[in-house]
């Protein structure tokens, strides 16, 4: 069964596997908005055209037969989604450093105190030692928002927590959109998704397979993972390192939803059993969903 899973999770990184994609009302319009749906650079849009051509590369492998030509293309394909991410990742900030400057007239000092307020808290509570199962709490982060960008729930269903909004310390929060959250839509195509906690043994795996997650590389806004650090990973990424037995831990409550949609709808409950039991939340994520079926279990006697 597992095995099938990761062939159905390779079919969608290599664009053969299409997912519908859930629409979210954007907060504001402004240029982080455009980022987010259609307003791409022209560095993403060569690399879009780029990864279709070899998309196309792709399939005449496949049609040929030839296996060493097949795995190549595929590597391509990866290192391309990989080059689209990170200019997106820098778009996004170049775009939310113009919106802040933007906002720095009506409101910025009360946006300011906010902010600071905030930090404040954060401290206070590392400051108290506060910490989930042993770790610090990562500094909160808001999820972005905007079209076609799909609603910050959890595989658990409720809100999506902040995965990491400062990896090793580098002030770079994690995911696609680089928000600390592992928020997904239609120009993350890798969908990542998954909240892992990276160890050594996963990280020179992800390395063998042409997925260099521990090399910095600031140019694209990229920290790089050191073990310990918790970062969004692709959901096929995460399906192959299981199946070749080096899945890293992960946090089901900063886990997205559309992680479950990488699998046919008979296949979503083997993918959440597995996800479960890497879980380093399993007991926080099982005192939620007892509460979710007290709450829905009360509001059916209400309703009889």
């Amino acid at each position: 069964m597992l095995r099938a899973l990761l062939l159905l999770a390779v079919g969608a990184a290599s664009g053969f596997h299409v997912l519908p994609t859930l629409r979210a009302t954007s907060s504001r319009a402004s240029s982080i908005t455009a980022i987010a749906s259609a307003g791409e650079s022209v560095k993403v849009k060569a690399l879009r055209a780029e990864l279709d051509e070899a998309k196309t590369e792709l399939r005449r492998a496949g049609d040929g037969g030839n296996a060493i030509e097949l795995i190549n293309a595929k590597e391509h394909i990866d290192a391309l989604r990989d080059r689209i991410e990170l200019q997106v990742g820098l778009d996004y900030q170049a775009a939310k450093a113009d919106d802040q400057t933007e906002d720095e007239g009506a409101g910025a000092d009360a946006e300011e105190d906010a902010d600071e307020a905030i930090v404040s808290k954060v401290k206070d509570a590392i400051a108290k030692g506060l910490k989930t199962r042993g770790r610090p709490l990562s500094m909160s982060a808001e999820p972005v928002e905007g079209d076609g960008i799909a609603p910050a729930l959890n595989v658990l269903g409720t809100t999506l927590q902040c995965c990491c909004a400062d990896v090793g310390g580098s002030g770079i929060g994690t995911g696609f959109y680089r928000d600390g959250h592992c928020s997904t839509g239609p120009m993350d195509e890798g969908r990542h998704t998954v909240c892992i906690e990276a160890t050594a043994e996963f990280l020179a795996f992800s390395t063998s397979v042409g997925n260099d997650l521990s090399t910095p590389i600031p140019e694209y806004n990229f920290p790089g993972v050191k073990p310990g650090d918790r970062w969004c990973l692709c959901a096929t990424r995460w399906v192959q390192a299981l199946n070749a037995g080096a899945a890293p831990k992960l946090c089901l409550l900063a886990t997205h939803e559309k992680t479950l949609s990488i699998v046919r709808p008979e296949d979503v409950e083997t993918l959440q059993a597995a996800l479960k039991k890497y879980a380093v939340d399993a007991e926080e994520a099982e005192r939620v969903l007892n509460e979710l079926d007290a709450a829905r279990a009360k509001l059916e006697s209400m309703l009889k």
